[in-house]
């Protein structure tokens, strides 16, 4: 009879610890597996603007210890983008520069309207240097390649803030 009781216990924690951990706040330090960015293209917040060396967008700060963010910043530079060629699984591809506050290595991952979570093609790879310097932060360089058409949520994560810039591709 008590092995029944301690079995019961034992599932009974092991259920609520996994509701907790799934349940967490609006910070988040690295995306889940299951994030998804299924946000309609009429809606879709993509606020790229014309500078002299491509398209820059600011992105939205999330702090993972639920601090003060008004110091921290994403940024993100499309340099180009490029139509898949023929026998190409791609949609489009493109050169993006990012920069971003915070502290620890850095991440990026591409939520697409269909649930798609796409890794960069290449990078990030750290730029010790730039002409692009006029935001604050350190700075990477990668290729995302995505695969259709719609709303995309440009999600980077260090260790202690995260953030999304959307991109509309039509």
């Amino acid at each position: 009879m008590r092995m029944i009781f301690w079995l019961r216990g034992v599932c009974l924690a092991g259920t609520l610890a996994l509701l907790l951990s799934a349940c967490g706040g609006e910070a988040l330090s690295q995306p889940t597996t299951t994030a998804s960015a299924k946000t309609p293209a009429a809606s879709c917040a993509s606020k790229f603007t014309n500078v002299s060396v491509g398209y820059e967008a600011q992105g939205t700060i999330r702090s993972a210890t639920s601090g003060d963010t008004s110091s921290e910043q994403l940024w993100v530079l499309m340099m180009y983008t490029t139509s898949a060629q023929a026998g190409q699984p791609d949609y489009i591809q493109g050169k993006f520069v990012w920069r971003m506050t915070g502290h620890g290595d850095f991440h990026v991952l591409a939520l697409g309207p269909h649930g798609e979570q796409l890794a960069p093609k290449e990078g990030p790879t750290a730029h010790l240097g730039s002409t692009w310097d006029t935001h604050p932060g350190d700075e990477w360089g990668t290729i995302m390649a995505f695969s259709s058409a719609g709303c995309w949520i440009m999600r980077a994560w260090r260790d202690d803030v995260s953030g999304d810039v959307a991109l509309l591709l039509k």
